[in-house]
């Protein structure tokens, strides 16, 4: 891996109605409302980079091989470790969330949705369905809900990466025993639990952790949850809240090394894996396929092309909503009604359970 040279912030806390008319917008960027376009238009509307010097690519692409979809690889393995790390500091870091020693920290917050997940299923066994599975939360969870007397039927892992499934299905096999794993290779836009399960009628708990929601444009998000669940299946899903007072918090996180190894991996396989790059990072205002404006982290390499041009590769991107705004879209449709919802003292992360209607 080539050297790094240390990130650089780029925040604003100024909401915008129109971007700047002066920059360039070319004829693809003007017809795609995608949330990866979007993106690219926040960079070049609020950064010194043009847009013929922004690459940007889908997120899910970081998550498998496009020519070998089924193939694991290293650096695929590597994701999935790195995403694990994150999760063991967030757990193992007590005083996470806090504002004072007596407030509720990001642990304590997990434990709270834990315990009204098990009031909700009243006795009753559930299916435990993870989108995105990694093994630190997950352990815990199934641990805690174990602990409670909750019997659980079946565990089902749906994830893009096919390099999850070999160090996680141990993991999960050794908590729960004999029942059945089962790993399903593919994106969430093809998973649905009618179709997978059948006539089942125990209810499912769906976990979306680790901020995955803000990964794809909120309508697309929630036509995915709502083909996913089935009537009266739960789902907790966890979000990292962005208020002006959150921004450092959220850029902190955003400068962890995990996070900052995980850009260049993206990096290296979509561009090049020799040539040297210059972490950046930016909390923009990017607009979503229905007008509203939300901020977005977004990750992204710089480096100099065969030619010496600058160009800058944005590895990840993840929106940022507000409380209101990741209410109101959870609820949208009305395919879901919000039951309960946990936040940190700080209020910058929050877990919120919501039932299939």
């Amino acid at each position: 891996m080539s050297d790094k040279l240390l990130d650089r912030d780029f925040i604003t806390n100024n909401k915008v109605t129109n971007f700047d008319m002066n920059h360039h917008f070319d004829q693809e960027i003007d017809q795609n409302r995608t949330l990866e376009m979007n993106v690219k238009k926040a960079l070049y509307s609020h950064t010194e980079f043009s847009a013929h010097q922004i690459i940007t690519q889908s997120n899910k692409y970081k998550y498998h091989d496009v020519m070998e979809p089924t193939k694991s690889h290293d650096y695929l393995a590597e994701i999935v470790n790195a995403m694990a790390s994150l999760n063991m500091q967030g757990l193992t870091n007590e005083a996470l969330g806090q504002i004072d020693p007596s407030g509720v920290s990001f642990k304590a917050a997990l434990e709270t949705s834990i315990e009204k997940i098990v009031q909700r299923l009243n006795g009753r066994e559930l299916i435990y369905v993870e989108l995105g599975p990694e093994p630190i939360k997950t352990s815990f969870i199934l641990q805690r809900l174990l602990d409670f007397g909750v019997s659980i039927a079946r565990y089902i892992a749906v994830d893009i990466n096919p390099a999850s499934e070999a160090p996680l299905r141990p993991v999960f096999e050794r908590i729960l025993g004999t029942t059945p794993v089962d790993f399903v290779n593919a994106s969430f836009d093809e998973f649905s639990l009618n179709a997978y399960l059948g006539q089942t009628q125990t209810p499912a708990l769906i976990t979306m952790l680790g901020f995955q929601e803000g990964n794809d444009d909120p309508h697309t998000i929630t036509n995915w949850l709502q083909n996913i669940a089935r009537k009266d299946d739960m789902l907790l899903s966890e979000v990292q809240l962005y208020s002006n007072s959150s921004a450092l918090n959220i850029s902190s996180f955003y400068r962890n090394p995990m996070m900052q190894r995980f850009s260049r991996i993206a990096f290296e396989q979509a561009v090049k894996d020799t040539a040297i790059s210059v972490g950046r990072f930016y909390l923009l205002p990017v607009q979503t396929s229905d007008g509203e404006f939300i901020f977005a982290a977004i990750l992204c390499e710089e480096f100099l092309d065969v030619d010496r041009n600058r160009k800058l590769f944005v590895s990840n991107y993840c929106l940022k909503f507000d409380f209101p705004q990741y209410r109101a879209y959870r609820e949208i449709n009305k395919h879901f009604k919000i039951v309960e919802e946990t936040l940190t003292q700080d209020e910058t992360l929050m877990f919120q359970i919501s039932l299939r209607n």
